[in-house]
């Protein structure tokens, strides 16, 4: 069954990253590879045998710096004419495409053109950035760990048309979202902070960031089998082959070619085979003293594989330069996931043991081998229930890649998490964020350590608490979770309720005002309680529009400035409805329940006014 779009869009963000946890370990599962009984190759058959009715297409390949220990093919590019996926198949890399550009940053520190520890504003024209809230410095290296500020952005992320494509400069100036963080305090994973390091990289380069990827990383390590540029034009074999690509969801609905050209290219625009990428993750590992290909000093990727910041244990590291840490896996395991319109891909190194894996498949929001299958073949950690009296868990928490202000923030209102206890001592999520999951639960497992488990799919958060135990930040592997009041959990429930009460409201008086127009009965002020119900239906229909835009990153400017001006229209409607029946009414002969049926379209505009005024929706310029 598919699962509805909120849930689509929270599963892809807590699994950005498989569960994470370094405390409270029951049992350890073993890494395959340290499995002498379980060859690695008989592991991934069995695995991908037992999961055939799900599987599109996945390759596979694990490798050491020098040696592929095993490089696997498995489905179809294409299930409808049986094209096998094989070592010419080219699949997008998603958010894997982000560490091309730490890799470029950290190149240009190498030599001297940036600083991870400046103020990013020294390498930006004047005023480039303009929604600013603070004045405290943003470095790369809060870019890098994703703790710049910017809230989640849902509009422009994409295009159909090549021709629409504005270059990386201009696409940043337009999408750019307000910052509504303190720089360092909250981590949000955010595209636009990674887009925004490859136009660094542009303008300190003195070229575009493709081409810069294509001489500097491409080209050094013989990856010509990858492309980065919007529509794939620096690589026409590539572009070419991903033409004869067909997409899947994870339930085998066909997508077709799931085709979509990322405006803000660099932090998930590239696309090869499996080969290249492997190549481009081996540069990763460290080969003899240190060395990398992708650098000219050995010290280089020893930097740039050193933690850059830490839960909040201070001692658990959560991010090595934009590589994600995952300490629940049994060594020293980083890597980075990607999603697409059509794709998903995995990268993971095991810094302790020297090994690398990565994945591709062809299907959106693939959590089997991306996660379940990575977990055991690297090896994973246990852990165990450790429950307390009156924990200070319990409250709500805003979950911080999200949109706290402008038209985008009625798509965030859901993503406020409730933390109960009851009187067993078991905890448990509720409230909107767990409806859309399905259900969920959570559980102490330590010190600090939390375990959310949300649709059966399963993430360890982090406490940060306050001089007094209280706790204020959970912190996920990609993004925090803050605390808020009770004020703004049942508000975000209420305000959606109401309007979905006044759409049912005005549907009902529609269809009711069409049947006695055909029998002929007067209604008094038909017109306009019509006009009315049908303003609240068109705000419904254009908050729809907004919503599927924003959770598929199709919106535009444009669009939505159409939309914010319908919105201010439409919210003053049911305005003009009260004081003309306000006027009116003392002039009609009416009864109790005719003034009641006047009075109840004007409370149900004015819910729809008050949630647009709620949900900002009006504010279509933030």
């Amino acid at each position: 069954m598919k699962k509805p779009i909120f849930s689509v869009a929270i599963i892809s963000i807590l699994l950005f990253l498989p569960l994470m946890g370094s405390t409270a370990f029951a049992q350890i599962v073993p890494p395959i590879f340290d499995n002498d009984s379980l060859p690695l190759s008989q592991f991934i058959d069995g695995y991908v045998e037992r999961h055939k009715e799900t599987t599109a297409a996945m390759s596979a390949v694990v490798f050491t710096k020098e040696d592929v220990l095993l490089e696997a093919f498995y489905g179809y590019a294409n299930l409808a004419d049986k094209t096998s996926n094989d070592a010419d198949t080219v699949m997008e890399w998603g958010s894997v495409t982000k560490l091309l550009v730490w890799v470029s940053v950290m190149q240009l520190v190498e030599q001297g053109k940036l600083d991870l520890d400046a103020d990013i504003r020294a390498y930006l024209p004047e005023g480039f950035l303009s929604k600013l809230q603070y004045d405290d410095p943003i470095t790369l290296l809060h870019l890098m760990n994703h703790n710049a500020g910017w809230q989640e952005m849902y509009l422009g992320a994409e295009s159909v048309m090549e021709g629409a494509v504005p270059s990386l400069e201009e696409a940043l100036k337009v999408i750019e979202p307000p910052q509504i963080y303190k720089p360092g305090e909250i981590t949000a994973y955010s595209n636009y902070g990674a887009n925004l390091a490859g136009y660094i990289v542009e303008r300190a380069a003195g070229k575009p960031f493709y081409e810069y990827v294509r001489e500097n990383i491409f080209v050094v390590l013989g990856m010509d089998e990858t492309a980065l540029q919007p529509g794939w034009h620096d690589n026409d074999w590539v572009k070419t082959q991903r033409d004869k690509l067909r997409c899947y969801t994870t339930d085998m609905q066909d997508l077709g070619k799931a085709y979509a050209i990322y405006e803000l290219y660099a932090s998930g625009n590239a696309a090869g085979t499996i080969a290249d990428l492997r190549k481009f993750a081996q540069a990763l590992l460290p080969g003899e003293n240190g060395a990398s290909p992708l650098f000219k000093e050995s010290g280089t990727l020893g930097e740039m594989l050193t933690q850059t910041d830490y839960y909040a244990d201070g001692r658990t590291a959560r991010n090595y330069h934009g590589l994600w840490a995952d300490p629940s896996l049994v060594g020293n395991v980083i890597g980075h996931g990607g999603n697409t319109a059509g794709c998903s891909a995995w990268l993971m190194l095991d810094l302790e043991r020297g090994i690398g894996m990565v994945i591709l498949t062809n299907q959106a929001g693939e959590s089997t081998y991306c996660n379940d299958m990575v977990r055991g073949i690297a090896g994973e950690k246990g852990f165990s229930a450790a429950p307390v009296d009156n924990d200070p868990v319990v409250g709500y928490y805003v979950y911080a890649r999200t949109a706290r202000k402008g038209m985008a923030k009625s798509l965030g209102s859901p993503y406020v998490l409730g933390v109960a206890q009851s009187k067993d001592g078991t905890l448990a999520i509720r409230g909107l964020f767990s409806l859309l999951m399905g259900g969920g639960d959570m559980e102490r497992v330590g010190e600090g350590l939390y375990r959310l488990d949300a649709d059966g799919q399963k993430m360890l958060l982090y406490a940060d608490a306050d001089e007094s135990g209280r706790i204020q930040l959970l912190e996920s592997a990609t993004s925090d979770f803050f605390r808020t009041g009770a004020g703004e959990y049942y508000g975000n429930t209420t305000v959606l309720v109401a309007f979905v009460l006044a759409v049912i409201y005005a549907l009902v008086f529609l269809i009711l005002m069409l049947v006695r127009t055909l029998r002929k009965k007067k209604q008094p002020l038909a017109f306009a309680r019509a006009a009315v119900c049908a303003g609240i239906i068109a705000a419904f229909v254009n908050w729809l529009i907004l919503f599927m835009n924003g959770m598929s990153l199709t919106g535009t400017v444009t669009g939505v400035k159409i939309q914010g001006i319908l919105f201010i229209f439409l919210a003053l409607i049911p305005v003009v409805y009260a004081a003309v029946t306000a006027i009116c009414r003392k002039k009609l002969t009416i009864t109790r329940k005719q003034k009641a049926g006047l009075m109840s379209t004007a409370a149900a505009g004015l819910i729809m006014t008050l949630c647009i005024i709620y949900w900002q929706l009006w504010m279509f310029w933030v």
